[in-house]
């Protein structure tokens, strides 16, 4: 009985050993610049309002030193279109960034932009602040206006009157669609149609 008393005594001492030695890691300031898996981010097409998937960028901290990034940040901050995650923690400005020698960090990224009009572009760059120079990582997409078909319970998404779609935004097919008989549907030429996997 003594015995597992002490075997206990000594693991539990072992666990509080081992965190008081992470507690006491030091960070230091970068002293080169920061490498990156990608310098450019490029998402696809997105539509107004329709969040983006979400894609990833690794920053390594080349070192042999565990770094503090004192500074990662959108350009244009909180009125960016564009939201990031810095490992595990959203937002747009981050102080302080811990970077373990010789390890990497996700930054992950993703839009969900306004439509200002058929077609625009949105770009913002992640910043990297610190002694050793400033660095970013460019963020490019293309942003189209569209008009949603979406079937629900409530919306049997058919068309029952003659219609013209126009080229001014992108139509969008979510589940089926369906043009009532003798209904004349124009498609003028140009309109981007996109069906989704479920679409019919």
């Amino acid at each position: 009985m003594k015995f597992k008393l002490i075997l206990a005594f000594s693991f539990w001492m072992l666990v509080m050993a081992v965190s008081c030695n992470k507690d006491d890691i030091s960070f230091d300031a970068p002293s080169q610049k920061l490498s990156f898996s990608k310098d450019t981010v490029f998402c696809d097409t997105v539509y107004h309002q329709v969040r983006s998937e979400t894609y990833a960028v690794k920053v390594y901290n080349n070192e042999d030193k565990d770094i503090l990034i004192p500074r990662i940040h959108l350009e244009k901050g909180a009125s960016s279109l564009y939201k990031i995650n810095v490992d595990g923690k959203p937002g747009y400005d981050f102080k302080d960034v811990p970077l373990r020698k010789k390890d990497s960090l996700y930054i992950f990224v993703e839009i969900a932009p306004e439509a200002t009009g058929p077609e625009a572009i949105a770009e913002d760059k992640i910043l990297f602040d610190s002694p050793a120079g400033q660095q970013n990582v460019v963020l490019f997409s293309v942003v189209q206006d569209a008009e949603f078909f979406i079937k629900s319970p409530s919306n049997p998404n058919i068309i029952t009157s003659d219609a013209t779609w126009n080229n001014n935004k992108a139509k969008i097919i979510y589940g089926d669609l369906t043009i009532d008989q003798n209904v004349i549907l124009n498609i003028q030429a140009g309109t981007k149609v996109y069906f989704t996997k479920t679409a019919e």
